[in-house]
């Protein structure tokens, strides 16, 4: 959209807009907006109503608000023209403001966050399914090998899908974000908390996923170090803490399946419907997604050699 129309829709629903900036564009399709006038400022979401709706973001916030989860609110929602209005709490996310200084208190804050939302009942709350596990792994073939970078499929490769779907299915499961990464975390710089955004994936799904969302990193190489020292805080902290579970082996699956999957959803909106705002991220989630994997894994030979010097080639020619 265009910020005029923006500005016409929020005036037009009851919150007087002077200036509408656009925030954010995120691979569903969903387009978010600063609009504020003189007195204050809210965030505008849209989603065309014939691609999918806000139900659900509305369910999970009045959960986590009901919890006193730091997360941002609904204030309105208009169905009919796919629009809500939520609260403002600005756009330090972890992204942008995260450096060597602060970087372990506020992944420390991050994971503290995640805790509390893994253990909140939320109601009809659905769960993952062993097979859209599969499906989302599979893009990874099916669009990023076999369209993005014309490589066919391997044996291999499906292996390593029903490797990964299987290592996940045995975590325990929780409410997972399903994208609990910087970009969707907020520092409230004044009172120095975390707020998650973009929840409305939230399904019941392995705890794998959110954790190597924000300790295996989109933007930055894999650090096994820093990892190992963020999971045993997040153990200590956990409900699972009693528990004999090797958190490395929880976040290395749930990471793997998590890039997978991203990688085909990447490939499939630049194949799809020419958004390429977000290819330049690939080479890294590819990278880490080899650094994270056993080396004895089905098709890592494949990948480190095959794969990875065909990206090389695609990414130089874009």
């Amino acid at each position: 959209m265009k910020s005029e129309e923006v500005i016409r829709l929020a005036s037009d629903n009851g919150y007087e807009t002077k200036d509408a900036v656009a925030l954010k564009r995120e691979a569903s399709g969903r387009e978010y907006w600063r609009i504020s006038n003189t007195n204050s400022s809210y965030v505008l979401c849209y989603q065309d109503p014939l691609e999918g709706s806000h139900d659900t973001f509305i369910n999970i916030s009045k959960s986590l608000e009901n919890h006193k989860i730091n997360a941002s609110r609904v204030l309105f929602h208009n169905p009919e023209i796919g629009i809500t209005i939520q609260t403002d709490i600005g756009d330090a996310d972890l992204l942008s403001i995260m450096n060597e200084e602060n970087k372990k208190s506020l992944i420390q804050q991050s994971l503290e966050l995640l805790c509390k939302f893994q253990s909140i009942d939320i109601p009809n709350l659905s769960k993952f399914s062993k097979k859209e596990l599969e499906d989302q792994s599979s893009l990874f073939i099916e669009v990023f090998c076999s369209q993005f970078l014309e490589i066919e499929s391997t044996d291999a490769l499906k292996e390593l899908v029903k490797q990964t779907v299987e290592n996940i299915m045995l975590q325990p499961w929780a409410n997972c974000h399903f994208d609990y990464e910087r970009r969707n975390l907020i520092s409230d710089l004044t009172e120095n908390k975390i707020h998650m955004i973009d929840y409305q994936d939230t399904r019941i799904g392995p705890i794998g996923i959110d954790i190597a969302g924000i300790l295996l990193d989109h933007y930055y190489p894999l650090n096994k170090k820093d990892i190992n020292g963020h999971l045993d805080f997040y153990k200590s902290i956990s409900v699972y803490k009693d528990k004999e579970l090797d958190f490395f082996e929880i976040l290395r699956w749930g990471g793997i399946q998590r890039n997978l999957r991203i990688l085909g959803v990447l490939s499939r909106l630049s194949i799809e419907k020419n958004l390429d705002f977000r290819l330049k991220d690939i080479p890294m989630i590819f990278n880490n997604l080899i650094a994270i994997m056993p080396k004895d894994s089905p098709g890592y030979s494949f990948l480190t050699n095959t794969v990875k010097n065909k990206l090389n080639e695609r990414i130089h020619n874009l």
